[in-house]
């Protein structure tokens, strides 16, 4: 049986960036970003540290790219999650990926872990970004915009994305989302 520790440097030993995308949905409805740093509305996504869960390192992402008090407001962890599907992406990765016992592989592309979350919100409003919270989080983010959407609105925004792989990553994800009981 491998662990997932063990998976992870699998991934990295194919030349592949380890990284999660949360499809983030509450009360029925799918939370999708807008940065300027990349076009098009897309799931929270970054990459998993290592030691770090899949879960662990999509609520890391939140913090980084939707601020604490977006966290705060979510009630992490998630009422449930699931894991939905893996895909690969071939493109351009700045960093070399090291293993757990420090072997170094030059990237070629990205590796998604993809999980469906469902989390708590209290209000009748969901969640949504304050811009004063990112001083405090180290974003490089400069924009930041959360839509919360019914399906089929959600499937129309991914459509902005520039990248056809995350196109039909995205779109995947929301299928799936629908399928599962997680959106409408």
């Amino acid at each position: 049986m491998v662990t997932y520790n063990q998976y992870i440097d699998q991934i990295k030993l194919e030349g592949f960036r380890p990284c999660v995308i949360g499809a983030i949905t509450c009360n029925g409805l799918i939370g999708l970003l807008r940065s300027n740093k990349y076009p098009g509305y897309e799931f929270v996504q970054g990459g998993v540290a290592l030691g770090e869960t899949p879960i662990e390192a999509i609520e890391r992402e939140v913090i980084e790219e939707m601020g604490f008090w977006f966290h705060k407001e979510c009630h992490f962890p998630p009422k449930r999650y699931q894991f939905l599907f893996e895909d690969k992406m071939e493109t351009k990765v700045k960093e070399t990926l090291v293993t757990s016992d420090n072997k170094e592989i030059r990237p070629k592309g990205k590796h998604y872990l993809v999980y469906g979350l469902e989390i708590n919100s209290p209000h009748e409003n969901l969640p949504k970004i304050n811009p004063e919270d990112f001083s405090f989080t180290g974003s490089t983010v400069k924009l930041h915009e959360c839509r919360w959407v019914r399906v089929d609105e959600a499937l129309r925004l991914v459509q902005t994305l520039t990248s056809p792989k995350k196109r039909e990553i995205a779109t995947n994800a929301i299928k799936q989302l629908e399928e599962l009981g997680y959106a409408k």
